[in-house]
């Protein structure tokens, strides 16, 4: 879940809000003094990322006149075991306390990216929940590998065989079904890797997210579509590539290609047209198919 919180130093709740239902990281927007129960206070402002444990009791007293204004999101035990893990799994077998700092340093790059994926979602634009999840995750992995750098600890090795395993795994269930929708989660189970790792490994290993790279899939299926028929209907391609919209459709075909999908479309049969007056077409298909499946590389 992806939230605001905004409550001014007025609000009867303001200095005592009551426990926290999630695994928790805030991206406070204005400076204030926040002290987990049984734990020292602190100046959280946008120079740290807060964290909460559920049934985390906190109190906190203002520094600014708009009181308490955050941006925050909150992940299950499982997805939030997965990152852990990463870092400390020690921590990853604690029966609710996962996280066992109450803070983590951020940056303005960190920052900056939270507040991208916060803002999409607040317009309520059409994010693909592939992309939202894989970035939310990686969010949090950032947070908690600057908290555990700042405290001395570096992540765990990246890369092995099931690691490997799993990557092939998710290539060929996006390679069988890009055209469905395909949740992290779901991936994950899948290929039997944590959510987080994942991830993690897809994108060490392809050098592309899980959604970047179901949309080069689903990209170049348009690219033969559009090259079958020039009387396509956009909107169907679109809907039955998987794209929520034509919108989404032309503006990813656009950043990829430079061109919108119908320009592409015009040029590649106006090409085909000229072909086909020289006589191109019909040297084409006297070439035996048998020939094409000799071809080896040595």
């Amino acid at each position: 879940m992806v939230g605001a919180f905004r409550c001014p130093v007025s609000h009867p709740n303001f200095r005592f809000e009551g426990a926290i239902s999630g695994y928790d990281f805030v991206f406070p927007r204005v400076a204030v003094w926040i002290r987990p129960a049984g734990r020292r206070s602190f100046v959280a402002d946008s120079s740290l990322v807060t964290l909460y444990n559920p049934g985390q009791e906190y109190s906190r007293a203002p520094l600014s006149p708009a009181g308490d204004e955050s941006d925050w999101f909150s992940l299950d035990r499982a997805t939030a075991r997965g990152v852990v893990r990463e870092f400390d799994t020690a921590a990853s077998e604690e029966p609710t306390n996962l996280l066992r700092s109450s803070m983590a340093p951020s940056d303005p790059r960190l920052y900056l990216r939270q507040r991208v994926l916060f803002e999409t979602l607040r317009r309520g634009d059409r994010a693909d929940d592939l992309h939202v999840e894989e970035e939310v995750v990686r969010l949090f992995a950032a947070v908690l590998r600057n908290g555990y750098l700042a405290a001395g600890r570096e992540p765990r090795p990246i890369s092995d065989r099931a690691d490997h395993a799993a990557v092939r795994r998710a290539q060929s269930i996006l390679a069988a079904r890009f055209r469905e929708p395909m949740s992290l989660m779901r991936l994950a189970s899948e290929t039997g890797l944590s959510m987080f790792r994942l991830a993690h490994v897809f994108r060490q290993q392809t050098l592309s997210s899980l959604h970047a790279w179901r949309v080069k899939l689903r990209l170049s299926a348009a690219v033969d579509a559009l090259s079958e028929s020039r009387g396509i209907d956009l909107t169907e391609l679109a809907l039955e590539l998987g794209f929520s919209s034509h919108s989404h459709f032309t503006a990813s075909f656009r950043k990829a290609f430079g061109v919108p999908p119908s320009i592409l479309r015009d040029r590649i049969h106006r090409v085909r047209s000229g072909a086909r007056a020289r006589g191109i077409a019909a040297s084409f298909s006297r070439i035996p198919i048998a020939s094409h499946h000799s071809v080896r590389a040595n």
